[in-house]
């Protein structure tokens, strides 16, 4: 997964906001586009986002999303930098009140 980061626990939300780019006669939208892809996340030890779009707002590529574009980018930075932080702390802390519960 685009999301994880080996040997560090981590938690991470994309997103894809999309633009009409085509309307029928009668004004409904007949193509959508992303046109903003993104990506904001953390670990124990570090918080970071990545916007990608552009700046007159004009579409991105019609299969862009923010798991597809920036995850990887995320990924990527996050395993970088992790090895440059000289003491990772690589669990979320917890205290006694917390209880963990899986969900099916």
């Amino acid at each position: 997964s685009w999301m994880r980061v080996p040997g560090v626990q981590t938690a991470a939300k994309t997103g894809t906001s999309n633009v009409c780019a085509r309307r029928t006669r009668d004004g409904n939208c007949s193509l959508h586009l992303p046109k903003d892809v993104w990506v904001m996340g953390y670990s124990p030890s570090l918080v970071v986002g990545i916007w990608i779009g552009n700046a007159d707002s004009s579409p991105l590529h019609r299969e862009a999303t923010g798991l597809k574009v920036v995850a990887p980018l995320w990924q990527q930075f996050m395993i970088e930098a992790h090895g440059q932080i000289e003491t990772v702390q690589s669990e979320f802390a917890t205290t006694h009140q917390l209880q963990w519960v899986r969900v099916p």
